[in-house]
């Protein structure tokens, strides 16, 4: 449906972001394999800001870290397919917040990311 609206032109009046289903990865390769799915359903060749969606204190270590999927989302930014990365999650509860900024420096650092960190509605858990 986005796909076809994004036609005649309007792909490049708007911003497009999604968020990839960082639970439903069980291998390195589901990264890719996602996004590239929906960049197909998008009818897309970017995606302008793509959130890693759910991240909590289970799926940082057992799936982002144990995949290096920041490696992978270092591909996809220089390789074009999207063009910011960010999270959505209540991760930062899970670090003080000097911390938390030191590891996402860190990130920053070794991947060429930018990090986006955008807020969860108030009252709703990730």
């Amino acid at each position: 449906m986005v796909g076809k609206a994004l036609k005649d032109g309007y792909a490049e009046k708007v911003k497009l972001a999604t968020k990839s289903p960082v639970w439903l990865i069980k291998q390195p390769e589901d990264f890719d394999k996602y996004l590239d799915e929906q960049l197909g359903k998008l009818q897309a060749k970017t995606i302008d800001f793509y959130l890693l969606h759910s991240l909590n204190k289970n799926s940082w270590p057992n799936i982002v870290q144990k995949f290096n999927l920041f490696e992978r989302v270092d591909a996809a930014l220089k390789d074009g397919r999207i063009q910011h990365i960010g999270f959505r999650s209540m991760m930062i509860m899970l670090f003080s917040s000097k911390s938390w900024m030191a590891l996402m420096a860190g990130i920053s650092a070794r991947s060429n990311i930018t990090i986006w960190i955008l807020p969860t509605r108030p009252g709703r858990a990730a």
